[in-house]
């Protein structure tokens, strides 16, 4: 397992009803203060207990089970109080309780504490024993032939013979101790559903540990432990890791920093972390980002362009342009930690445009105007239009400027120069470093159906560099700014666009616009932010494909604080992306999915901070084997969808996701998912997978089935109570639903209101949740996606207090 990043502030005790559920902590290296005299004080208490679980045996009795606590000295024992009142003070990390009454629900907090009786933060659960003269007392059969086998120096394969159980074993108990022969100090390590286990949790090499595992049942009523078997790990084959150097991934953009670390030759086990931190060049605080994720090329498709890298990765998001940062990740892998390092300087935005050097006045003809065009150089490089209207046709752009004298295409103003084409406006040939700016787009202004053929900004073949398009205002098109091939390095920004496409049933239920990409920028490095877009299909799309097959790359592309409406399709089409690409800050209303992902070739993508609002099949699309992919703190808020219209009332949910590939390696954190349309699913996932995951700290409403491959739950506390146990990818945490809980139906200040289904286009909302609802005050700390929140815990969802409300879309005066 990873080791956990997140360390709870504050602890969140709610009653079941409430089902909010106790279990993830997790705390970095303590520090040990020096008395007076020099005498050291150890004032550090341990990190809190994970993964507590509370099991009923019977009417009478209760196990309780958790992950270990560390501490910088020792952890002696732990403090496990029942209702309140201390009841044991077990040194192992389980305890059995007995003499308790039938038919009663009982409150369990377990708190570590070390040798200087510093005490850490207490987990806490809850458990209803049987009633009376009723359950399953009878326990599992013990585990025989447990074998455990080194298969390097950080990793221990275990297997084992099944269980058997008068209803049946729903799970194991691993226990491991430390040293040759070691009988004593065993702690439990995993709660695997299989007989099998491969430990990589914290194995140092050359050394020597014992396991021992028992069975569970429904009831939790548990078997005796299996016979001990040992293993001693190989010898460490040196102090250098097997990694490449710490590398900014493609060019530099603006608010983003785009790491990659590869693994090199030799075998680095998947229990490796990596750790960041960063700050400004010559400030001497740093800040804690978040980890790097080990993309996983055994969990994803292979990609017909480009390769899926054995490689840490993450992008760093909220930093500012033209800024140098200085960057340090940390990679341990057992007893063996390698720092790399990284300087850094985020792309700068382009400047303003000088005077121009050349006009275009109204009455010109397109071939006068593209003579013009052709005239730019580096240095008469500002074509300014006079205001008017231009009907213009085959307008291309084929001149480049430099890095330091770009080549500007600009209006006199915005809404005085209007440039129109039925067709295309104008296409982007082998042309970089140009700044279009400052005008009206105008294309046919009727929607072609599947056809797309009006286009604003068309770029034709590949490998156009540095092209800029902000402050235009387009309208009347079908597709407004698309690549077909790879380009890198070019910016969106404060633009208007706004599609032919309309929220009508004609549309928004027939494939008439799933042509209609808004923007659609395959390559490196580019980025479309604080656009205000409606009116298309797929409104943003990051890489071009036909059919099943990917024709570009992906990497580091990025769209963020954009306001979306209306769109047909996909709010953002990430199919056959790569890595290092984020969608965060952006708030969407009215689109048909959220986050498409057909497939994703490894990622990381990062889907954060967003608002969205009315999606009318499904807010997720994951029709394919995906793995990387991390949702965190978005708000989602739906009404009664597409499935239902379509007779296939079954696959109406919050969530639904058919079997289309399983789901691995995956993140799905401090998110709010609102359903109030009609049936009787909170979320539906028939897909596969879904293990290693992520899944914790999510608020939903209502509180109906929640339905996983394992079987179909009756409400959430069912669902956190007896799904099987997962690995954490970096939560720390072994269970799906850990602390979720569930909202209200409008936990806002402002309510968000609904017409009879999503045919009904809703207004704008910016939901800001409301003092002592589920979702506030409970989500957990994530490094670079709740930095600044307030109060004891981040809130869940889009909008965190402590953090800046995003200016989404346009900020064009």
């Amino acid at each position: 397992m990873r080791i956990p990043i997140f360390q709870t502030k504050i602890l969140l005790l709610v009653s079941v009803l409430a089902l909010a559920f106790a279990g993830c902590g997790g705390g970095g290296a303590p520090a040990v203060n020096s008395g007076p005299g020099g005498t050291t004080t150890d004032s550090t208490p341990p990190s809190a207990p994970t993964g507590l679980i509370a099991a009923a045996v019977g009417s009478t009795g209760a196990n309780l089970s958790w992950q270990p606590s560390t501490d910088n000295v020792a952890v002696t024992s732990y403090i496990v109080r029942r209702n309140g009142t201390q009841v044991g003070t077990p040194v192992t990390t389980s305890f059995a309780d007995s003499g308790l009454s039938a038919s009663t629900t009982y409150s369990y907090t377990v708190a570590a504490r070390d040798a200087a009786s510093n005490v850490s933060t207490a987990a806490s659960s809850s458990v209803t024993t049987a009633s009376a003269g009723g359950g399953d007392t009878n326990p599992p059969t013990t585990p025989a032939n447990l074998v455990a086998t080194s298969v390097g120096e950080g990793q221990i394969n275990l297997t084992w013979s099944a269980s058997t159980d008068n209803v049946g074993v729903t799970g194991y108990r691993l226990e491991r101790c430390a040293g040759v022969g070691c009988t004593t100090n065993f702690a439990q390590i995993s709660t695997p559903s299989a007989f099998t286990h491969s430990d990589t949790a914290s194995l140092l090499p050359s050394s020597t540990y014992g396991y021992r595992v028992r069975a569970t049942d429904g009831a939790g009523n548990l078997s005796g432990f299996s016979l001990i078997a040992y293993a001693t790990t190989q010898a460490a084959t040196g102090t250098t890791l097997p990694l490449g150097a710490l590398a900014h991934d493609g060019p530099a953009t603006p608010e983003q920093i785009s790491l990659i670390l590869p693994v090199t030759g030799g075998v680095l086990p998947q229990s490796a972390t990596a750790t960041v931190r960063y700050k400004p060049t010559g400030s001497p605080a740093w800040i804690t980002g978040h980890p790097l994720y080990r993309i996983r090329p055994d969990l994803t498709e292979t990609p017909a362009v480009g390769t899926v890298p054995d490689a840490f990765a993450w992008p760093i998001i909220d930093v500012a342009h033209g800024t140098s940062y200085d960057v340090e990740v940390t990679v341990t892998s057992g007893a063996v930690t390698n720092v790399k390092t990284l300087t850094h300087t985020t792309r700068a935005l382009p400047a303003a445009a000088p005077s121009f050097t050349t006009t275009i006045a109204p009455g010109a003809t397109s071939g006068q105007i593209q003579a013009a065009l052709d005239g730019l150089s580096t240095t008469n490089n500002v074509l300014q239009f006079q205001d008017g209207t231009y009907n213009v046709s085959g307008l291309v752009v084929r001149r480049s400027g430099s890095v330091g004298s770009p080549i500007y295409i600009r209006g006199q103003s915005r809404a005085g120069v209007v440039l129109f084409n039925a067709s295309r406006v104008l296409q982007i040939q082998n042309a970089s470093h140009v700044v279009i700016e400052n005008m009206t787009l105008r294309g046919s202004g009727v929607d072609s159906g599947t056809n797309t053929s009006s286009v604003g900004i068309e770029f034709f073949n590949n490998n156009q560099t540095r092209i800029t398009v902000r402050n235009i205002t387009m309208n009347g098109v079908d597709s407004a700014i698309g690549a077909n091939s790879n380009i890198s390095e070019f910016l969106a920004y404060d633009n208007t666009i706004t599609g032919n496409n309309t929220w009508t049933s004609a549309l928004i239920d027939t494939n008439l616009t799933w042509n209609d990409d808004g923007i659609r920028i395959p390559g490196f490095g580019n980025c479309a932010f604080n656009n205000t877009i409606s009116g298309f299909g797929d409104t943003f799309a990051y890489a071009q494909h036909s059919g099943g097959t990917g024709l570009t790359q992906t990497i580091g592309v990025h769209f963020y604080r954009n306001d979306i409406r209306n769109g047909g399709d996909d709010g953002t089409e990430a199919d056959y992306t790569h890595r290092n690409s984020t969608f965060y800050d952006n708030r969407l209303h009215n689109t048909m999915t959220f986050v498409s992902l057909d497939p994703l070739y490894g990622g990381p993508l990062v889907v954060a901070r967003n608002i969205t609002i009315n999606t009318g099949r499904t807010p997720f699309k994951w029709n394919s084997p995906n793995s990387g992919q991390f949702i965190y703190n978005n708000t989602i808020v739906r009404t009664t969808g597409q499935y239902q219209f379509d007779g296939a009332s079954s696959a109406e949910a919050g969530w639904y996701q058919p079997n289309n590939g399983a789901q691995r390696s995956y993140g799905y954190r401090n998110n709010i998912l609102v359903y109030r349309g009609v049936g009787t699913q909170t979320i539906r996932l028939d897909n596969s997978g879904h293990d290693p995951v992520d899944f914790t700290h999510n608020s939903w409403f209502p509180n109906l089935v929640f339905q996983w491959p394992q079987g179909g739950f009756g409400n959430l506390q069912n669902a956190f109570a007896n799904l099987s146990a997962t690995s954490p990818v970096f939560s720390g945490s072994t269970k799906r639903h850990d602390q979720d809980n569930i909202t209200a139906n409008n936990p806002w200040t402002t309510a968000v209101s609904f017409g009879a289904d999503y045919h009904t286009e809703v207004g704008t909302y910016t939901p800001i949740l409301s003092a002592g609802t589920a979702p506030k005050n409970s989500g957990v700390a994530i490094p670079n996606i709740t930095d600044g929140f307030f109060g004891g815990a981040p809130d869940r969802g889009a909008i965190i207090e402590g953090r800046p409300i995003p200016q989404y879309g346009d900020r064009s005066p």
